[in-house]
């Protein structure tokens, strides 16, 4: 039987996604990416120890079990499913190496940086954006002093450029080594900025809008963010933990309604922030074991980003949320069910 008499099972199953409507939810989903990202970055360590955390063996490769008992020892903000589920994600396309999949470090680390840049980077200004794009393509192609025989991936070329910039060898860049690194790139002198040539005081002022820690200095992941690299699965990544999240509040909707209803004794179809956190903890609590719940500080996020302030108080329009809910056709981005 040819091929094509057979339903090509993943392909049917994603075809439909559940998304939400609400600016509020995006609001939220981008907050809960950001602090996958920013619980790493704001422990500022400097390059050898970020990567010696999660490669304790040496060999520059994690494996997903040894990724987990790190991930697990920051607050994410995401359930012990999540976390396996953005494993599975991040380690789908790394190599096999003595039967266990591995992944670069620096590849690893990368797809978090990339995915916090598709939704920090987005509040830069325009300018800044085309500038991190056009010195991100000269590092990728500038082949480093310290660079070995072959190609290197995007991530390793950025660690490279990186140990380069930092003369002080103390694995932090201060703003000013920064600059200086940047400003000897080969073909910096022909980028621009809105058709002026990009100039030195363009590069500090970049240099402190990337200075996340705002301490005056970058580290690795700070540096390594920036450009917008590209990486095999980050869309995957990120539109993991935006599916686990809808679809969970999508299949317990009418759950959380009826909780809702039961406390909103004026049919106003809103009721108080925390006790909308209450029935979402309630949920939470019916779910079996090896079901996925919805973390606290998702939780306190969706919370807050559904919140407006009203006369009674600061208040949840669930029903508007509840509704907001549509079923996408992939294929074509049509929305073929709506629950306004």
């Amino acid at each position: 039987m040819p091929i094509d008499d057979f339903v090509h099972m993943m392909e049917f199953l994603n075809r439909w996604v559940v998304k939400s409507e609400s600016a509020g939810y995006s609001s939220f989903v981008n907050d809960a990416i950001k602090q996958v990202y920013e619980a790493i970055v704001a422990m500022d360590m400097d390059l050898t120890e970020t990567f010696k955390m999660f490669d304790k063996d040496g060999d520059g490769t994690v494996d997903i079990k040894e990724a987990k008992q790190v991930l697990e020892k920051f607050d994410l903000g995401l359930s012990s499913s999540q976390i396996d589920r953005l494993l599975g994600q991040l380690f789908a396309a790394s190599v096999v190496a003595a039967d266990s999949v591995r992944l670069s470090v620096q590849e690893f680390l990368g797809h978090f940086t990339t995915v916090y840049s598709a939704t920090n980077n987005a509040d830069l200004p325009r300018w800044v954006l085309d500038t991190l794009g056009q010195i991100g393509r000269l590092i990728i192609k500038t082949k480093a002093p310290s660079a070995g025989e072959g190609d290197s991936g995007d991530a390793t070329k950025m660690s490279q450029v990186f140990q380069e910039i930092d003369t002080s060898g103390d694995g932090i860049l201060q703003l000013d080594e920064f600059v200086a690194g940047i400003e000897k790139l080969p073909g910096l002198d022909k980028l621009t900025v809105d058709g002026e040539r990009l100039s030195h005081d363009k590069l500090v002022e970049i240099s402190k809008i990337l200075d996340v820690t705002q301490d005056g200095t970058l580290n690795y992941l700070e540096f390594q963010q920036a450009f917008q690299l590209k990486g095999q699965g980050t869309a995957d990544l990120e539109n993991s933990l935006v599916e686990d999240l809808t679809t969970l509040l999508f299949r317990y909707r009418v759950h959380i309604r009826t909780g809702c209803q039961f406390l909103d004794e004026v049919d106003s179809c809103k009721v108080l922030n925390e006790d909308f956190e209450n029935v979402l903890r309630g949920v939470n609590n019916a779910l079996h074991s090896n079901e996925q719940g919805i973390s606290e500080s998702q939780i306190k996020h969706l919370s807050s980003a559904l919140t407006v302030e009203d006369e009674e108080g600061p208040i949840v329009g669930y029903d508007a949320f509840l509704r907001s809910f549509v079923v996408v056709d992939t294929t074509d981005g049509s929305v073929i069910k709506s629950f306004h």
